[in-house]
């Protein structure tokens, strides 16, 4: 029936009904009145009289009836203050209009060059390998950045600067969810990790804006701005992700085990789950500031469509 149809296959129609395509349209034009609106919420309980049917998939109790005339009322209202109410979202703003393809390449190899950076005081302040690629296999207005921030050695490589490491990176990537949303419906990404001796940022996307998500990023590494709830959740995802035994194989559980107990600075996951419960939220702005304080070695590999 026609009122059953929610969706079809994304098939292509050989043959359309088109007595069927222009009802469908007819429902869709009546407005409100034809919508069909799901509602979730927890103060519907299974004793609640309104809660008269069951869904035996799910096994939830739930409540079918039409839409109520106000509610229909303020959906159909057309002055000024409800149409505002219910405008569109704002533009994209990372919408990429520069699609021109650079057909230049580094070669075979990636080139390195050094850049000099300095500190907001204007202090040198290390430098970044930067290695160069340009356009890779697929000739595509897009990039990849590939980063990997070290500490310095001077700095303790202990299971505390371990989970330490972990927990920053979780805080960051929850501190950026947020922000980064509106690269990600522009069809660029960004990920943070913790790797080795350091932090691994993973950004790709069309090459117009990559600059900024990669700025972005930075910020929320180096200076994310976080609670005792993001600590809290931070703990509680660490925690599950050495916990889960299930995303290795065992053959490679026993090549992490081997690793810990013949190399330096690798550490077991038991030693690490023992040690996330010490770690507070001093402790850990500690580690932030001292991170600030000493600077990160950075490498960073550019491959695609990107200039000298």
């Amino acid at each position: 029936p026609a009122e059953d149809v929610l969706a079809g296959s994304f098939g292509l129609v050989q043959e359309p009904d088109t007595a069927l395509v222009r009802e469908l349209l007819g429902h869709l034009a009546r407005g409100p009145s034809a919508a069909s609106v799901a509602l979730a919420t927890p103060a519907l309980s299974a004793t609640d009289r309104t809660a008269d049917r069951f869904e035996k998939y799910y096994g939830i109790h739930y409540s079918q009836g039409p839409i109520p005339a106000e509610w229909v009322h303020e959906w159909s209202r057309t002055d000024k203050e409800a149409v505002d109410a219910l405008r569109p979202p704002p533009a994209l703003k990372y919408v990429p209009t520069q699609l021109t393809v650079r057909n230049v390449s580094a070669g075979p190899y990636p080139v390195m060059f050094e850049v000099p950076t300095s500190s907001p005081h204007g202090a040198s302040n290390g430098s970044l390998e930067l290695w160069w690629k340009g356009q890779g296999a697929f000739v595509l207005p897009k990039a990849q950045l590939r980063m990997r921030l070290a500490v310095p050695q001077s700095q303790d490589n202990d299971v505390t600067h371990e989970v330490l490491r972990r927990l920053h990176a979780e805080v960051a990537r929850q501190v950026l969810e947020e922000p980064i949303e509106d690269f990600q419906n522009c069809g660029l990404s960004v990920q943070i990790s913790a790797a080795g001796d350091g932090y691994r940022l993973e950004a790709d996307g069309y090459d117009e804006h990559l600059d900024v998500v990669l700025l972005q990023a930075l910020d929320g590494l180096l200076d994310p701005q976080f609670g005792v709830a993001e600590l809290a959740r931070a703990r509680r995802q660490v925690s599950d992700d050495l916990s889960d035994t299930t995303r290795k194989a065992p053959y490679e559980l026993a090549q992490d085990t081997i690793s810990a107990l013949t190399t330096d600075d690798v550490f077991t996951r038991e030693a690490m789950l023992a040690e996330i419960p010490k770690i507070g939220e001093q402790r850990l702005r500690t580690y932030l500031s001292a991170v600030r304080q000493h600077g990160l070695r950075a490498q960073l590999l550019t491959v695609g469509n990107l200039d000298e």
